[in-house]
């Protein structure tokens, strides 16, 4: 399994982009700690830093959604003015 990228941008399966800002570990789970705008999220995976996280997205449920996995890292480039 991948494991999640810290201060990666990923974006959920049902559109909404989010910062992912460090991984907490505490009694053998771990939580992604998310930024989205400026409300800060939590999203537990599991026993391992991606299990849950970046599981794939059940296409049984949700049949119009392309996305494979329920969160995918986007490669954003910064373009700097100056």
């Amino acid at each position: 399994m991948e494991e999640i990228k810290v201060h990666g941008v990923y974006r959920h399966f049902k559109g909404d982009y989010y910062l992912v800002e460090g991984i907490v570990k505490k009694c053998g789970r771990f939580t992604a700690v998310c930024r989205k705008s400026r409300f800060v999220w939590r999203r537990r995976t599991m026993d391992s830093p991606g299990r849950r996280f970046l599981g794939k997205v059940n296409h049984e449920k949700y049949p119009d959604v392309t996305q494979e996995n329920k969160f995918e890292l986007q490669n954003i480039l910064s373009k700097r003015h100056g």
